[in-house]
């Protein structure tokens, strides 16, 4: 639970602790505002990146809200979390090729944290996100693919751009992986612009 951190709406962080005999993530929010009804827990780097392979599996997570009921704690919203995924701003659903491609360079991860007022402590913990991997012991990941891929792209799901090639900026889905243009003096590129990434040697 190490690197998770609790913010407002406004990305303002909110302080938390790690308590290392639960292993959980705790909050205390006395302080704030009674007009803060919305607190999500963020994840840190080492869940986001490409996470292809956990398309189909379970994102699983224990949130806690404490308080004294007697002083009027009550549900702020009782729409269900779990659902299908659609869009923020127009409610549509998400396609596979859509959700595919966020997994392919997963950006943000945010964890409701906040379900009812008069709340005075908040915590997580027992995050884990499902992947699919060669030495797993649990079930079959029949939702995830491994792709043969043509040779300018790599990945399970063909998501990246295989060395000496890079993705452009334009296209269909991510853009189309097209090849560097370093002139033999790197063998890779930017994403986006194609600049070349020299190497530079040092004598040791």
């Amino acid at each position: 639970m190490r690197g998770w951190r609790l913010e407002t709406p406004d990305r303002e962080e909110v302080s938390s602790v790690l308590n290392t005999a639960s292993n959980t993530a705790v909050a205390d929010i006395q302080e704030l505002p009674p007009m803060v009804q919305t607190l999500h827990w963020v994840a840190p780097q080492s869940y986001l990146g490409d996470r292809v392979s956990s398309y189909g599996g379970f994102l699983t997570y224990q949130s806690k809200s404490f308080g004294i009921p007697s002083e009027g704690m009550t549900l702020i919203d009782r729409q269900p979390d779990v659902g299908n995924w659609r869009h923020g701003g127009t409610n549509r659903p998400v396609s596979r090729q859509e959700f595919m491609m966020v997994l392919a360079g997963l950006v943000g991860l945010r964890i409701r944290a906040l379900y009812f007022t008069q709340s005075q402590r908040l915590s997580l913990g027992e995050v884990g996100l499902e992947e699919a991997t060669d030495s797993g012991t649990g079930g079959p990941a029949n939702t995830v693919e491994v792709c043969s891929c043509p040779p300018e792209y790599t990945g399970d799901s063909c998501e990246k751009c295989a060395p000496g090639f890079y993705r452009e900026a334009s296209g269909l889905y991510l853009g189309n992986c097209v090849p560097c243009e370093c002139n033999g003096l790197a063998d890779e590129c930017e994403d986006g612009t194609g600049r070349c990434l020299v190497r530079t040697l040092m004598n040791s």
